[in-house]
């Protein structure tokens, strides 16, 4: 059975600075269209993208050492299935939780971002289409 997420945690997700560490920094929000988006998408000749963390799953906080080593499953997981990966990272503007290690994963489509995000039991990933406005998807 699903479980349902708080919607303070929701809000968060809303909130969040997605950050790509690229050159120049590429910065998503939930609902806003993105240029540099576009340039990444051009870059990689891809039309879609998804920005996603291993970190605390379920929305539990777990210690560094931990998400590390859940973040480090899921970068070699990608490697392993020829994925280019941006590193980036999931901000809370609030500072209420610390920064998330998150990827940029170019051209991964909404079911395969979807599975992923469920195999590291997440609430949510962020995906973005064509149009490069990063959505929130509830995994939960």
């Amino acid at each position: 059975m699903a479980s349902v997420i708080k919607q303070s945690v929701l809000q968060a997700y809303r909130q969040a600075e997605y950050t790509i560490y690229s050159t120049p920094s590429c910065v998503l929000k939930i609902g806003q269209a993105s240029t540099c988006l576009l340039q990444i998408y051009t870059h990689y000749s891809v039309d879609c993208a998804a920005f996603m963390t291993a970190f605390n799953p379920l929305g539990r906080q777990f210690s560094l050492a931990e998400n590390v080593g859940f973040q480090e499953r899921l970068l070699d997981q990608l490697q392993r299935c020829g994925k280019p990966v941006l590193h980036a990272g999931g901000i809370d503007p609030d500072h209420v939780w610390p920064v998330e290690d998150s990827v940029l994963v170019p051209g991964l489509s909404l079911a395969q971002a979807r599975e992923l995000g469920r195999e590291y039991d997440q609430n949510a990933i962020v995906w973005c289409g064509p149009d490069a406005v990063p959505q929130l998807v509830l995994l939960r």
